[in-house]
């Protein structure tokens, strides 16, 4: 029988959670980039694409890179179904089936926010 040591013990305790907020890209500022109240203001307003009163989910119309999503005051609010086939058919084919340019409406909502 082959005896094996034991792993050493960790000192150190693992961080669950951020304390900080990641910084976004130079020249952008903070309440643009994570804005918290923005995203939950969204929650409760028509869908901009059917006008569906019932609840939408903050969709952002921006991306950094694959698996990065853009500031959230490119956000709009897109009913679950509408927000799940934007990622299903890609933003692109999303905007022309519906006759939508989202980063425009994106600007006038966050414009209604900040008013």
């Amino acid at each position: 029988m082959i005896r094996r040591n034991k792993a050493p013990k960790r000192t150190t305790t693992i961080r669950k959670r951020r304390t900080v907020e990641r910084r976004g890209p130079a020249g952008i500022p903070a309440n643009e980039w994570r804005n918290r109240a923005y995203r939950e203001w969204l929650y409760g307003k028509p869908c901009a694409a059917c006008g569906d009163r019932r609840g939408s989910d903050p969709a952002h119309s921006e991306h950094n890179g694959m698996s990065s999503k853009g500031r959230d005051s490119s956000c709009l609010p897109l009913c679950r179904y509408h927000h799940l086939e934007q990622h299903a058919l890609g933003t692109a084919t999303f905007q022309t089936r519906y006759d939508l340019d989202m980063r425009e409406a994106a600007k006038l909502w966050w414009e209604r926010f900040s008013a």
